[in-house]
C-alpha cells in the first residue's frame, strides 16, 4: 500500500492527477516515462562514456574524474587531511585531478604515447583543456572515434591504478609498460570495427 501510495505521488508531481488521467484519451508509455525523469543539464562530456566499448571499470573511473569526484591529494587537504602533497608518479608537484590527468610528466609521457598511436599528435595539457578536447574530438560518430573513447577511458584508469600502486604497494612501472598494458586491454575489448581499425595499426606503440 505504501509503494502504490508513493507512486500516486510521484505522478501527481508531473501533473498525471486523477482528473487529467480520466480525460486521457490515450497514453504514451514512453511520454510517461520521460515525464518521470525530470529535466536534468547534459553534461558536455556525455559522448565520452556514453556507448563507451571499455570496461565498465574504465567507464566509471572516467566519470568520477569528469566530474571532479575521484578522490585525490588535495581534495584530502580540503577535508583537513593533512599528507605529502606530492604527486606519486612524477614527484614533481602537488596532486590533484588537473595534475594527475595530464601535467604530470609520467601520465602525460602515457597519454602521448597512446595518442601518437593513434595517429594524433599534439601537445598535452592538463585535464580541463584535454577534456574539452576530448569532447571536440568525440562529436565525429566514427569507429576510429570510438576507439579513442576506450583508450582514454584506458588511459584514466591505469594511470589511476599506477598511481594506487606506488602509493599502497611501492610498486612502480615504466611508461612503456604501462602503455602496452593500456594497448593490450583495448585490443581485448575491441568489437568487429574497432578491430578493423587496430589491424591496421601497429599492435604495440612503441
Amino acid at each position: 500500500m505504501r509503494k502504490i501510495l508513493k507512486a500516486k505521488e510521484n505522478f501527481e508531481k508531473v501533473g498525471y492527477n486523477y482528473e487529467y488521467l480520466r480525460q486521457m484519451m490515450t497514453c504514451s508509455i514512453k511520454h510517461l516515462y520521460y515525464k518521470l525523469q525530470e529535466d536534468f543539464n547534459k553534461v558536455s562530456w556525455r559522448k565520452l562514456v556514453c556507448n563507451n566499448a571499455g570496461c565498465p571499470r574504465w567507464i566509471f573511473m572516467l566519470i568520477l574524474v569528469a566530474n571532479g569526484r575521484l578522490y585525490t591529494k588535495d581534495g584530502l587537504l580540503k577535508w583537513g587531511i593533512h599528507n605529502d602533497q606530492t604527486c606519486p608518479l612524477c614527484s614533481q608537484a602537488n596532486e590533484s585531478i588537473q595534475h594527475l590527468f595530464f601535467e604530470c610528466q609520467y601520465a602525460a609521457e602515457v597519454w602521448k604515447i597512446l595518442l601518437n598511436w593513434q595517429g594524433i599528435n599534439r601537445n598535452i595539457y592538463g585535464w580541463s583543456e584535454e577534456l574539452q578536447w576530448a569532447e571536440n574530438w568525440a562529436r565525429n560518430r566514427s569507429a576510429t572515434t570510438e576507439l579513442f573513447k576506450i583508450i582514454l577511458a584506458g588511459c584514466v584508469y591505469f594511470v589511476r591504478q599506477e598511481r594506487n600502486a606506488r602509493l599502497f604497494q611501492a610498486k612502480a612501472r615504466n611508461c612503456e609498460i604501462l602503455s602496452k598494458l593500456i594497448v593490450q586491454e583495448v585490443h581485448c575489448r575491441s568489437n568487429r570495427e574497432i578491430a578493423r581499425i587496430l589491424s591496421r595499426m601497429d599492435y604495440y606503440p612503441i
